[in-house]
Formats: C-alpha cells, sequence, structure tokens
C-alpha cells in the first residue's frame, strides 16, 4: 500500500495539486481497531494499511470529487446510514431502482448487507 501511496503523492506533484489536496498522516493503530470494534467487522488488510499511511485528508475530493475519509470519517458515515428508516428509503427509491442485466442486483438503496466481512 504503501507502494500505492507513493504513487499518489507523486502524481499530486507533477499535477500542483499538493497545496490544495492535503493528505493527513496515519491513524494509529488502536483508532483503527475501535473502528473495527464500533462496526462489528473486520476491516480489509487494505483498508488498515491504507488509514495507517493517512487517515483522511483535507481540501478538494481526491477521489472523484470525494474526500478520503479518516476513521472518524468512516465511523460518522456507518452512524449516518444506520440512521435511514430502510425499508422507508428502499419503498420511497424503488420507481428508480434498476439492474443490468435485470434481476442481478437487488434493487435497493441501501442495505445492511453491503459490508459483508469476517466478523470480529
Amino acid at each position: 500500500m504503501l507502494e500505492q501511496w507513493k504513487r499518489i503523492e507523486n502524481r499530486l506533484a507533477e499535477l500542483g495539486c499538493g497545496g490544495s489536496i492535503v493528505l493527513l498522516p496515519g491513524a494509529d493503530p488502536a483508532e483503527i481497531q475501535s473502528l473495527e470494534n464500533y462496526l462489528g467487522v473486520a476491516l480489509p488488510e487494505s483498508v488498515k494499511s491504507s488509514l495507517l499511511i493517512h487517515d483522511g485528508q483535507d481540501g478538494p475530493g481526491l477521489f472523484f470529487g470525494q474526500q478520503l475519509l479518516s476513521a472518524a470519517g468512516i465511523r460518522e458515515q456507518w452512524d449516518a446510514w444506520r440512521s435511514i428508516d430502510e425499508a422507508k428509503m428502499n419503498a420511497d427509491c424503488a420507481e428508480f431502482m434498476e439492474s443490468d442485466p435485470e434481476g442481478v442486483i437487488k434493487p435497493m438503496y441501501c442495505n445492511r448487507s453491503w459490508i459483508r466481512r469476517p466478523q470480529i
């Protein structure tokens, strides 16, 4: 993961983005463990490695305009999505949800089962 981050950092420098997209220092391993405990899942090793190198970012979004989340940001997003009434949201959005090819993906706007990792 360190090699991939070095490539990203070098490319940002080449593009002159280093001043606006600020990659934060890595998370403490205890913070990552706390996040896993909170989510109730073991994060993929690549995610943990990435968080250890850069615990999120400041400035314009790094990935397609979206900010790289920190461990705390992941937790906040998890809480926000958990606060949604899933059945109501899925019913409200059902008319525009579809799968291509049809029937391959469940037409659900939100689903707690999207994260399927080994339980901790």
